[in-house]
């Protein structure tokens, strides 16, 4: 959870600032770059056994709102308070950023009255977000994310962020390798990094503890095995 989450973003920081300097290359590393360098070194120490190459601020901050988030019993998406994304935000993307690109959509008029009465009064007044990720592992429950998000499968310039691109390959994994092949190839290139960062971030979710509790997990294997790409698991 988020108590976690914060506990591993301290030491990552204690263990980057404790030298006088911090040199990547030629370049001494700023306290501004710094702390993007330790939200990049929590989500590779989680996922390292997949050894995924995510680089973009939206696909880590996606990435750690699965992990910090619970995936509700009743089908829901996550859920995090602003709050707690403020932490996740802080050295990936902000809260702002991360609904314009479409990674999050704010989810307060979703929350019921009986969850304000069971959080009380002070919880219910922060502002509650949800990640923009798959409901269930379906075709409609893709083309429902799709739709939210404003991203055509087969237009590429709607296309922001690798999580849109993962999120269309996802679309075609129950349509035969070849279909799937082609997809990918289209899109590959078209849209070259963000297609690749995809499949990184594929590998992650299948990899995570949590992926039986994932149905996007569930959809990324499947996905992986179209492309004859190895899955990790822990």
């Amino acid at each position: 959870g988020i108590t976690l989450y914060a506990m591993l973003y301290a030491k990552a920081l204690s263990e980057i600032t404790k030298y006088a300097k911090v040199i990547d290359g030629t370049k001494e590393l700023t306290i501004d770059d710094i702390i993007p360098e330790a939200s990049k070194l929590i989500t590779k120490a989680i996922v390292k056994g997949a050894n995924p190459e995510i680089v973009t601020p939206e696909a880590m901050f996606y990435l750690l709102f699965k992990l910090v988030g619970v995936k509700p019993k009743n089908g829901d998406r996550r859920r995090l308070p602003s709050s707690d994304l403020i932490l996740v935000g802080y050295g990936t993307l902000d809260i702002d950023k991360a609904e314009i690109q479409g990674v999050i959509r704010s989810a307060k008029e979703r929350v019921s009255e009986e969850e304000e009465e069971t959080e009380g009064a002070e919880v219910a007044k922060r502002e509650v977000f949800e990640l923009l990720e798959p409901k269930d592992d379906s075709e409609d429950a893709l083309l429902e994310l799709l739709g939210l998000k404003g991203v055509e499968s087969s237009k590429a310039e709607t296309i922001k962020t690798s999580i849109d691109a993962l999120h269309v390959l996802e679309l075609y994994a129950d349509r035969g390798r070849e279909e799937v092949k082609k997809k990918y190839a289209e899109l590959s290139q078209a849209l070259g990094w963000k297609v690749k960062e995809a499949i990184e971030l594929a590998k992650a979710i299948v990899y995570l503890e949590t992926w039986k509790e994932d149905p996007e997990a569930l959809r990324c294997e499947r996905l992986l095995r179209q492309l004859e790409i190895e899955v990790s698991r822990r």
